[in-house]
């Protein structure tokens, strides 16, 4: 069945494991790292492209990953399909969230 991890521990492999994949992608993308606010909450740690059009959270990602075990892994496929710019069209002037 696997192991559980605690909350502490899940959120630390989050931050550890959500950066690394986001610095990742922020490189071989040319993307960057911004905090993204909207509706008046705290804001999230995303990687946006230039135009702040689209963005991740890498940290929600790899948390959503470490608490949902049945949650499909497709965080190779959102890194590649980002990279080779393979993306939905948007509406102008909205933000696209891809996780």
């Amino acid at each position: 069945a696997g192991i559980k991890l605690s909350n502490d521990l899940r959120m630390q492999y989050a931050i550890d494991f959500g950066s690394l994949w986001g610095e990742a992608l922020r490189s071989a993308a040319g993307w960057s790292w911004c905090r993204v606010v909207e509706n008046g909450d705290e804001g999230v740690f995303a990687v946006c492209d230039q135009s702040r059009s689209f963005a991740v959270a890498p940290l929600h990602l790899i948390d959503h990953l470490l608490s949902d075990r049945k949650a499909a892994n497709n965080s190779l496929l959102l890194f590649n399909m980002i990279v080779a710019e393979n993306l939905p069209p948007t509406a102008g002037g909205s933000l696209c969230w891809l996780n």
